[in-house]
């Protein structure tokens, strides 16, 4: 085999066997399971093949229902992006360092932040000192679960572990419960609070302002110009293009990990194992 044959047969194989090479490997995007699965993907097809389109990126959308499965698969490399509120970000960065926030959702305001509401059925009482429990909340590392209900109701002198509550997989599944009765009060992220009021439901406390939803890339399966490629492609996005989206139709903002620091200082209401 002639000289230059082999330099390339050597520099292909550390190409390829270097971190993070992708040569034809699909790229599992999989979004937070906070609604139903068909209206899940419905909301973040169109956010997929637009990253595709200005990529080239073979991306393919990944659902998980469980949030605590979704972060194993990706801290084993089975997932490459999640997207996810900011409390399992922060459990996940404590013992996976690959994980990293690139990306903020922007609010319909805005802005690049958020917070949940404690909301009880028109049933309830007026206020959070005349509550009894039991709380129906998100999954059990969702930001609007047990950390803010925990967050809200100790502002109150009230303690959650105590008045006991109950996970449910989806926001939707939370109102429901509180709309029919089996649970006194819940918690929500405002914005879908916002959707039952005609429902009858009293909003009684929002919790502190939470940095928004963010894309997270797993930097151990994703090399840098993959991620840098994703990064422009919806740090500068069009008018025109985000008007096609469900999932990021507002746009996106730069993620810092400072931005997480807040959540962080309550660390005391993180959920119990």
């Amino acid at each position: 085999m002639r000289y230059k044959e082999l330099l390339l047969l050597k520099i292909l194989f550390f190409v390829i066997f270097s971190p993070g090479f992708c040569l034809s490997e699909t790229i599992k995007f999989a979004p937070i399971p906070l609604l139903p699965k068909e209206v899940l993907i419905g909301n973040y097809l169109p956010l997929i093949e637009l990253i595709k389109k200005k990529t080239g990126l073979p991306l393919e959308i990944y659902y998980e229902r469980d949030y605590l499965r979704m972060l194993a698969d990706f801290k084993a490399g089975k997932i490459h992006i999640i997207t996810t509120c900011p409390l399992p970000y922060v459990l996940l960065k404590k013992e996976y360092p690959h994980a990293e926030a690139i990306l903020h959702f922007k609010e319909g305001d805005g802005t690049a932040v958020y917070d949940c509401t404690l909301f009880t059925s028109h049933r309830g009482p007026d206020n959070i000192k005349g509550l009894k429990g039991p709380v129906a909340l998100p999954q059990k590392i969702s930001t609007c679960g047990y950390f803010s209900a925990s967050i809200i109701l100790s502002s109150e002198g009230k303690n959650l572990d105590k008045m006991g509550y109950t996970y449910f997989e989806t926001h939707h599944e939370v109102a429901e419960a509180v709309i029919r009765g089996t649970h006194e009060a819940g918690c929500l992220k405002s914005d879908i609070a916002e959707k039952y009021r005609g429902f009858a439901i009293k909003f009684l406390k929002r919790s502190p302002k939470w940095p928004s939803f963010s894309i997270i890339v797993n930097t151990k399966v994703l090399n840098p110009e993959q991620i840098k490629k994703i990064k422009l492609a919806l740090i500068n996005l069009q008018e025109e293009e985000a008007k096609n989206l469900i999932a990021g139709k507002h746009g996106f903002v730069e993620a810092k990990e400072r931005d997480f620091e807040i959540v962080k200082k309550y660390e005391r209401h993180f959920p119990k194992d």
